[in-house]
C-alpha cells in the first residue's frame, strides 16, 4: 500500500497552485485596472473606456463580480490542461508500452507461412528508415505448472535479433535472455527459485526429482492405480490432459529425464510477470507447454507437450501481455509446433514510429508478389488508440462547460455594466459615438477579462502540470500497473485551451455589447 506521507508533495502542488491563482487574479486586476489606464489611452479611446468602466469607483460590486469571473476562467482552465496531460500521460504510457512490447511493423501470411524470408529480410533492412528485422513464430498454446495451468500465446524469437525489434530484453527482470540460448546456464549460475531443491531419489522405486514429495514423518501421497477401480469424483481439465500427456510426449520432451541430483538440462522459456503470479512460478521452476495440434493417437488427435525451464521473467506493463505471452527460441519452437520451413510472420523496428505508414508503402512494394499482408502498429492498435482519443476529447467537452460557465459570470456582469452606465451610455451617443463604438467598448471589457483569467489559467496549469511530473504522484503497482501518475504536456493541447477560451469570450460576450449599443439616448435620460 502507499505510504500516506508520499502525497504530501502533490498536495502542496495543489495548495500552491490555488494561492498563486487567487494572488495572480488580484495582482493582475490591479495591474490592468489601477496601474494600466495611461497605457490603455495611448492604444485607443475604446480601450481606454473599457478599462475605466471596469474600475471605477462606483462600480465596486460589479468590479467585484468582475473578479470573480476572472478567477473562475483561471480555475477552469487550469483543471482542463491538468485533465489533458494526465490523459496524454496514459496515451503516451501506452503508447510506449505497446510498442517496447510489439514491433512497428508486422509482416505475416493470412493463409499460412512465410517462406524464403531471408530474402525478405535482405530487401526489407534496405529500406531507408528501417532498424531492425526478425522472424518470429507463434501460436497458442497452454502451460501447466505444479499448481495451476493457464491459455498462452506461444512466440518464438532469435535471440540475437530479438532486441532489434522489441524491447523484450529491457524489460527482463529476472533472468537473462541469454539463457535461452544456453539453456544449461539457469542451474550453473543458481538462478532457480527456492521451490526447486535436489532430493535424492531411489532409483528401484522409480521416482523422478521432486515426485512424491512429503513432510518430515509422514509417508508420500499414494498415487491410485487401476485396480482401485473407476472413481466417481468427475475429473478436472488438469487431469484430463494429463492423461492425455501421458500417451502423446514429445521426443524432446520429458524422455531426456532421469532420477538424480542434477537436473536435465531443458529449453528454456520466458514468462510475464502475471503468469508467474498465476501458476506459482520460480525462476529455474519446469513448466509443460501443450498444444492441441498433436500427432494422431487411437482415439483421434492427441494434445502435444514438451518440459521447458523458467529461463527469465518479464515486466512489460501491459496485463494482457504479461498474463499471456511466453518466448522461447526459433528453433525449438519450430520442432513443437511442426513448422518444417518458414515462419509465422517477421517483425520490423523503424526509426520514427509517429511516421511508420511511410515506411510500410515501401515494404508493400517489395513484397508484392509474394502475396504477404503488412500492417502497422497504428493500424493493430487501432480501436485502443480511437477509443483513447474519443475519451480525451469527450472529456475536453466536458470540462469546456466548465469554462462557459465560468463566462457566464462575465456576461452577468457586463449586463450590470450596462445597466449601471445607461447614462454614461446616453452621454457617449448625445457627444456622437456610435452603436458600433459602444459594441466595441463591452466587447474589449469582456475580452480583457477573458485574457486576463485565461492567461492566469495557462500558466497555473502548466505549472501545476509540471509540478506533478517533477515530484509524481504514487500509485500502487499491484492496483493501476503502474508506479506514478504519468504526465504529458502537449502545446497544441494548451494552445487549443486557449485559443478555445479567447473564442468562447468573444461570442458569449456578444449579446450584452449588443443589448448596450441599442440603448437610446431617452432610455438613458428618462430616470435620471
Amino acid at each position: 500500500m502507499t505510504d500516506p506521507s508520499a502525497f504530501l508533495p502533490i498536495l502542496g502542488v495543489i495548495v500552491a497552485t490555488i494561492l498563486a491563482g487567487i494572488l495572480l487574479n488580484l495582482g493582475i486586476w490591479f495591474i490592468v485596472i489601477r496601474f494600466f489606464k495611461g497605457l490603455a489611452s495611448r492604444i485607443g479611446v475604446h480601450v481606454y473606456l473599457a478599462v475605466r468602466q471596469l474600475g471605477g469607483k462606483r462600480s465596486g460590486y460589479v468590479s467585484a463580480t468582475a473578479l470573480v469571473a476572472m478567477w473562475g476562467i483561471s480555475a477552469s482552465s487550469c483543471n482542463l490542461i491538468t485533465t489533458l496531460s494526465v490523459m496524454g500521460g496514459f496515451g503516451e504510457d501506452l503508447k510506449s508500452k505497446i510498442l517496447g512490447t510489439k514491433s512497428h511493423v508486422v509482416i505475416d501470411s493470412p493463409g499460412g507461412e512465410v517462406l524464403e524470408y531471408e530474402q525478405i529480410i535482405e530487401g526489407i533492412s534496405s529500406i531507408e528508415g528501417v532498424v531492425g528485422v526478425a522472424p518470429y513464430i507463434q501460436g497458442e498454446v497452454m502451460v501447466r505448472s505444479a499448481v495451476n495451468i493457464s491459455g498462452a500465446v506461444l512466440r518464438g524469437i532469435d535471440p540475437a535479433l530479438a532486441g532489434r525489434v522489441t524491447s523484450l530484453d529491457e524489460t527482463i527482470e529476472k533472468g537473462s535472455l541469454q539463457y535461452l540460448v544456453e539453456p544449461d546456464r539457469i542451474m550453473k549460475d543458481g538462478v532457480f527459485g527456492k521451490r526447486w531443491k535436489p532430493v535424492v531419489v531411489d532409483e528401484q522405486e522409480g521416482n523422478e526429482p521432486g515426485a512424491g514429495r512429503a513432510p518430515p514423518g509422514q509417508a508420500p501421497p499414494r498415487e491410485p492405480s487401476r485396480e482401485d477401480g473407476p472413481s466417481d469424483r468427475p475429473r478436472s481439465l488438469t487431469e484430463v490432459l494429463d492423461e492425455a500427456v501421458r500417451v502423446v510426449e514429445s521426443d524432446d520432451g520429458d524422455a531426456g529425464r532421469r532420477p538424480g541430483v542434477t537436473p536435465p538440462t531443458l529449453p528454456g522459456v520466458i514468462v510475464g510477470r502475471e503468469m508467474v503470479k498465476n501458476l506459482s512460478l520460480y525462476l529455474g521452476d519446469e513448466v509443460k507447454l501443450i498444444s492441441p495440434l498433436g500427432e494422431l493417437g487411437p482415439t483421434g488427435p492427441m494434445p502435444k507437450s514438451r518440459t521447458y525451464r523458467v529461463a527469465a521473467v518479464f515486466f512489460s506493463g501491459m496485463y494482457e501481455y504479461d498474463a499471456k505471452n511466453v518466448y522461447v527460441t526459433l528453433e525449438s519452437s519450430r520442432r513443437f509446433l511442426g513448422i518444417e520451413k518458414g515462419v509465422t510472420g517477421l517483425e520490423v523496428k523503424v526509426r520514427d514510429p509517429d511516421r511508420v505508414e511511410a515506411v510500410t508503402a515501401r515494404i508493400e512494394e517489395i513484397i508484392r508478389p509474394l502475396d504477404l499482408r503488412v500492417r502497422h502498429w497504428k493500424e493493430l492498435n487501432r480501436s485502443l488508440f480511437s477509443a483513447l482519443l474519443l475519451e480525451k476529447i469527450g472529456m475536453f467537452i466536458m470540462l469546456s462547460v466548465i469554462v462557459v460557465i465560468a463566462y457566464l459570470i462575465i456576461v452577468t456582469t457586463l449586463f450590470m455594466m450596462v445597466m449601471e452606465k445607461t447614462r454614461d451610455i446616453a452621454v457617449l451617443k448625445t457627444l456622437g459615438c456610435s452603436e458600433w463604438s459602444i459594441y466595441r467598448i463591452f466587447q474589449i471589457e469582456g475580452l480583457i477579462l477573458g485574457l486576463s483569467g485565461t492567461f492566469i489559467g495557462v500558466t497555473l496549469g502548466v505549472a501545476q502540470t509540471l509540478g506533478l511530473k517533477y515530484f509524481g504522484v504514487p500509485l500502487d503497482p499491484d492496483v493501476h500497473y503502474i508506479n506514478q501518475l504519468p504526465v504529458q504536456i502537449d502545446v497544441w493541447e494548451v494552445t487549443i485551451v486557449a485559443v478555445a477560451s479567447l473564442v468562447i469570450c468573444l461570442l458569449i460576450t456578444i449579446l450584452p455589447a449588443y443589448r448596450a449599443s441599442r440603448l437610446t439616448v431617452v432610455d438613458g435620460l428618462r430616470f435620471k
